[in-house]
């Protein structure tokens, strides 16, 4: 689970963890793709006993610092994370990739491009119901080779007339 810096005193304790235990497990990662150089230092550590009472199957405190290159300008940031899991770091690394490369291929996407949080709708049924269909068309462009949602729109403004022969591609069935 990640931990935002808005969870005060489990972030607090989670830096306390640390600078005070010994380091279980270290994973370094180099990578160069899409414009930037980035390393990545997964450090795993095991949590004592004396860890917050509502946290009882905590195990380890996961400290990603990831360091780089956007362009020409560098960056460093360090975020936290907490498991129960019996992990090497590892393995935890390509845990957490994978769920940032969901967060980067769906959410983001939904934010960004769809703008789902700057929606008026407020009804929880409604907001369900265009949520899905967000994630529906995101699935259709992915489908049909777009990586990019934005030139999947591109696409589709252009050949809208394609539209029907996508329904034909992909009918849909209904039971009663």
């Amino acid at each position: 689970m990640a931990l935002k810096k808005n969870q005060k005193k489990l972030y607090e304790q989670v830096e306390t963890v640390i600078k005070s235990e010994n380091l279980l497990s270290v994973d370094v990662t180099h990578e160069h793709s899409h414009g930037r150089k980035v390393t990545r230092k997964v450090s795993i550590y095991q949590v004592n006993r004396n860890f917050h009472k509502g946290w009882k199957h905590l195990k380890f405190v996961i400290q990603i610092e990831r360091s780089g290159n956007r362009g020409k300008k560098p960056y460093q940031e360090k975020v936290y994370y907490i498991s129960s899991a019996v992990n090497e770091a590892q393995t935890l690394a390509q845990i957490i990739k994978g769920h940032w490369g969901i967060e980067n291929q769906c959410h983001w996407v939904k934010d960004v491009i769809f703008q789902e949080d700057k929606s008026r709708i407020r009804n929880f049924q409604a907001a369900t119901n265009f949520s899905t269909l967000r994630t529906l068309v995101i699935n259709l462009f992915r489908s049909l080779g777009f990586v990019s949602i934005t030139e999947g729109q591109r696409w589709l403004t252009e050949h809208w007339h394609k539209i029907f022969i996508l329904s034909e591609l992909f009918p849909l069935k209904f039971s009663r």
